[in-house]
């Protein structure tokens, strides 16, 4: 049995069993910010100014230049206003620093859409974060929040996920 603080760095593991946990959570969703090099998947049912902005200033990012940028979140409909506020200051952001951004959101399917609960990034399909952390102020900085960063066989397993979750999803 391999204990929390000593998880191993290979293709397939976790490598961050434990991950960030108690203030200042950030670190590991801006790492991925940070070092997203071609596409960068984002999932989150809520957004905050100020969990943005923390998220931004973590990645400490100029030029995301060509970086693919796909954001899965409920539909507008279904947001608050605060939520929908703060997602298109994101999106601004990036589009900015010359990223490509898409928004999507679940389609109806016999009336009933899917409710975006998912809190996940991955980068490159290398790297990913999922964890239980909102991407608000109390979420990223506040709140006692646990994660997981993976890498490899893992990571690439949520990207073939977020592949077959897109196709019934629609621009926004």
């Amino acid at each position: 049995m391999q204990r929390a603080g000593s998880a191993r760095q290979h293709t397939g593991r976790p490598s961050d069993p434990i991950g960030p946990v108690g203030r200042k959570s950030t670190g590991r969703p801006g790492q991925l910010l940070k070092g997203a090099h071609h596409g960068l998947v984002i999932f989150s049912p809520y957004w905050r100014l100020g969990g943005v902005q923390s998220l931004l200033s973590t990645a400490g990012r100029a030029s995301c230049a060509d970086l693919n940028v796909r954001v899965f979140t409920p539909a507008a409909a279904r947001m608050k206003a605060e939520d929908r506020e703060a997602l298109s200051f994101f999106i601004d952001k990036m589009r900015s620093s010359g990223a490509l951004v898409q928004r999507l959101s679940p389609r109806p399917t016999n009336g009933m859409a899917p409710f975006v609960h998912a809190k996940l990034i991955i980068a490159d399909s290398l790297r990913a974060y999922v964890g239980s952390a909102y991407f608000t102020n109390s979420g990223l900085d506040y709140s006692l929040e646990a994660g997981v960063m993976a890498e490899g066989e893992i990571a690439n397993a949520f990207a073939l996920w977020v592949n077959a979750v897109e196709t019934p999803c629609g621009a926004w």
